[in-house]
């Protein structure tokens, strides 16, 4: 990985080398893009597999209870995701 000086913040850098960033005995660091893009695709995985033993209905009523009611009302804080995230868990 060849770091690149005068990208502005949101470079789309995935990972980082360890060793420049102080953690010699980590290989490679994962940035906050990939674990956030990570954990979308584990949500999503957990939101179809209950669509698929609840029906899509279902899923679409979580979606509007938890997370998103309209554009401008949207879940804004973790724990909003956080009680997402138990309850599609509770119906597993």
């Amino acid at each position: 990985v060849v770091l690149r000086d005068g990208l502005p913040p949101g470079d789309g850098v995935l990972v980082y080398p360890g060793d420049v960033y102080g953690r010699p005995e980590i290989t490679m660091l994962t940035s906050v893009r990939l674990e956030r893009a990570l954990a979308g695709l584990a949500d999503a995985a957990w939101l179809e597999a209950h669509a698929a033993l609840h029906g899509r209905d279902s899923a679409r009523q979580m979606i509007h209870k938890f997370l998103y009611r309209a554009p401008n009302a949207y879940a804004k804080a973790c724990v909003a995701v956080d009680a997402f995230r138990d309850a599609c868990w509770s119906t597993l």
